[in-house]
Parts: C-alpha cells; structure tokens; sequence
C-alpha cells in the first residue's frame, strides 16, 4: 500500500484531483455534449469549444472554490452511482426489461429520471450540510427525518417490483 499511497499523494500535491481532473471531465462532457447533438459539423471547432470550456472552468475553481470540495463531491457521486446499480440489478431480479423504458406509453423512465434527480439532489444537500443553515433544526433532520422516509420508499419500490415482476410473464 505504501507506493500507492505516496502516488495518490503526489497526484495530491500537484493539484491533478483539483485541476487536472474537473478539467478533464468536463471538457469531454462537453466535446462528447457538441458530437452527439451536431451543434457544429466541424470536430475542430468542437474540440476547440470543449478545450476553452474546460480551462475556463478549471480556472473557476482554482480561484474560488476551496481545495478538496471536488473530490468530496465526486466520492459522494460514487456512492450514489453504486446504490444506483445496486437498484437496477434489484429491478433486473424483479423482472424489470429495461428496454422497455424509452417507450413513450411506459412511464417508468420518466420515473426513473426523477428518481435520479431527487437523489441527486438529496446527494447534494447533504454533502454540504444544508440542514445546518436553518436555525430551528439541531442538524439532526437526517438521520431522524430524512433517511426514515427514503428508507420505506426504497422497502415499497423493493416489494413492489419484487411482488409485481415487472416484466411479461407468460
């Protein structure tokens, strides 16, 4: 463990987790974001446009965001991407046939984006402790209020695809 501890801490040292990378991940979302919609037909303006964008905002976070918020960020995301897989292998158990979604007349995939962006944003609040900023709760709203109801709704979603299938049973 010792090499890759001394390698992550001079990956640490030279700033590749607090520039080098957020500069990576977006300048690729936004050239794979330019490809896949066609907004410009030449790859060379879209690479110039990522690679700007990309410096533009590397540079935003050297100046004004605090070292290390990032990196916090992104292993809060990891750990919702694995519950996230967790919940589809549980659906695919279920019975659930995920190339149904995109229908337009199954719901579920309208569902499962709003899932998404709850729990995104539940992620967000509590990476950065909203709760502490309204002065009637005493910090505690997580653990006693929030993650109660995100528990049974999990317990309902569970038993429902489970008891239910989900998919064509013929």
């Amino acid at each position: 463990m010792g090499v890759f501890d001394e390698l992550v801490r001079m990956m640490m040292d030279m700033g590749v987790f607090q520039v080098i990378f957020p500069w990576l991940i977006v300048m690729s979302v936004t050239y794979g974001a330019l490809s896949k919609y066609e907004y410009f037909e030449d790859d060379m303006v879209n690479g110039a446009i990522a690679l700007s964008l990309g410096f533009l905002t590397s540079a935003g976070m050297v100046m004004f965001v605090p070292e290390g918020l990032f990196t916090n960020f992104m292993a809060a995301l990891a750990f919702v991407a694995v519950g996230l897989i967790g919940i589809i292998v549980l659906a695919a158990i279920g019975g659930i046939d995920f190339s149904e979604i995109d229908r337009e007349d199954n719901p579920i995939g309208g569902i499962a984006i709003g899932f998404s962006l709850i729990a995104l944003v539940l992620v967000f609040l509590y990476q950065y402790d909203i709760t502490g900023l309204i002065p009637q709760t005493s910090g505690s709203v997580w653990e006693d209020a929030v993650m109660p109801v995100l528990t049974m709704i999990f317990i309902i979603i569970l038993v429902a695809v489970t008891a239910g299938g989900g998919g064509d049973d013929e």
